[in-house]
């Protein structure tokens, strides 16, 4: 199996698995934030910033090392416009991040501010649509590689 593929393979599977914590964390712990007493607050956020710094981070830096490298690489069969919106998408989803906290300012998370959470609950839905729109992507190029001749 060529390495290109590898990569590919390794991205597709960080890509999934970021889509997958997104919506995990958009339709379960945001939620329960959202609706949070000042009581709980601290336990809670505990958990949501946990998910953050262990799970999200590193699959992110993953995600954007083997993108760049597919980027690079371009399997064959895999259109280069479609590594455009891959690497367009990845851009994306890296700036939404940042963005949707400097919107709604750093005090939603840092401390009990339920209108400001709730403001925060609704921007990171672009989080989940981006991450989403890039696992229908990296899918999809995963396949036109296989079709091509890859694994």
């Amino acid at each position: 199996m060529p390495l290109t593929h590898d990569l590919l393979l390794v991205h597709t599977a960080t890509t999934l698995v970021l889509a997958g914590v997104m919506w995990t964390l958009q339709l379960t712990i945001i939620p329960i934030l959202a609706r949070d007493t000042a009581e709980s607050w601290p336990r809670h956020v505990r958990a949501y910033r946990g998910v953050f710094r262990i799970l999200f981070w590193p699959l992110v830096l993953i995600e954007g090392a083997t993108g760049i490298g597919v980027a690079v690489l371009q399997p064959a069969g895999v259109p280069q416009w479609l590594h455009g919106v891959n690497v367009g998408l990845l851009l994306c989803a890296w700036v939404t991040v940042p963005v949707t906290r400097l919107v709604v300012g750093h005090g939603p998370v840092a401390r009990f501010h339920p209108e400001g959470f709730g403001k925060f609950a609704r921007l990171n839905w672009i989080r989940v649509a981006v991450w989403t729109g890039r696992s229908v992507v990296v899918l999809t190029m995963l396949h036109l590689a296989k079709t091509a001749g890859g694994p």
